[in-house]
């Protein structure tokens, strides 16, 4: 089910709000700690992003953020959420954090799953192929996630936060992203990785 923005902030332009969104309310990292603007990245990217329709087939069901390994977003990205869910009728945001070792039936709950870069590749790579059968939109920031399986990292380029997608991984998933989202990512899988 296609989620549009003006649902849920009362947005209508969707082009614009992008720009705006991603250029302009998140970019420099001086103005806000960059977890801080990591979560405000992932929060902004659910209303482009089409889950397969059993996903959300019941409006309360909440939209569930997981983040796995060392927690580098803390209680700001806690309260955001929470400030969040004050606009918001339905699809509120839930934060859930896990060890390293959590179950991976726990995992696959998730609708977004940041994988902390305190986590050692190889074991990223098996967290990512563990969810190779679930639609979890799974989130990085550490060189060459997208390699690895993962479908978005976040990066910092020349002190802005950019983003990758690996639309491959998400399309196999179900996973669908808005062609303006796609348009602002600096790459798609198959391209020109690891800048």
């Amino acid at each position: 089910m296609r989620i549009f923005l003006k649902k849920i902030l009362g947005w209508a332009l969707i082009p614009a709000v992008l720009s705006c969104s991603f250029y302009g309310f998140a970019e420099k990292r001086e103005e806000a700690g960059e977890y801080e603007l990591k979560g405000a990245f992932m929060v902004k990217f659910f209303p482009f992003i089409t889950w397969p329709k059993k996903i959300f087939s019941n409006p309360k069901t909440p939209i569930v953020i997981g983040i796995i390994g060392k927690d580098f977003f803390g209680s700001k990205f806690t309260k955001m959420i929470a400030d969040k869910n004050k606009l918001i009728d339905k699809w509120k945001f839930v934060i859930e954090r896990f060890k390293q070792n959590a179950p991976i039936t726990v995992l696959q709950g998730c609708h977004f799953l940041f994988i902390s870069s305190s986590i050692a590749r190889n074991d990223m790579k098996k967290i990512i192929d563990s969810l190779k059968d679930h639609p979890v939109a799974t989130f990085g920031d550490v060189k060459g996630f997208c390699s690895l399986g993962g479908i978005i990292n976040l990066v910092i380029i020349k002190e802005k936060l950019k983003f990758e997608i690996n639309k491959g991984a998400a399309d196999r998933l179900g996973i669908r992203f808005h062609s303006q989202l796609l348009k602002l990512a600096i790459n798609l899988s198959g391209e020109k990785y690891d800048k």
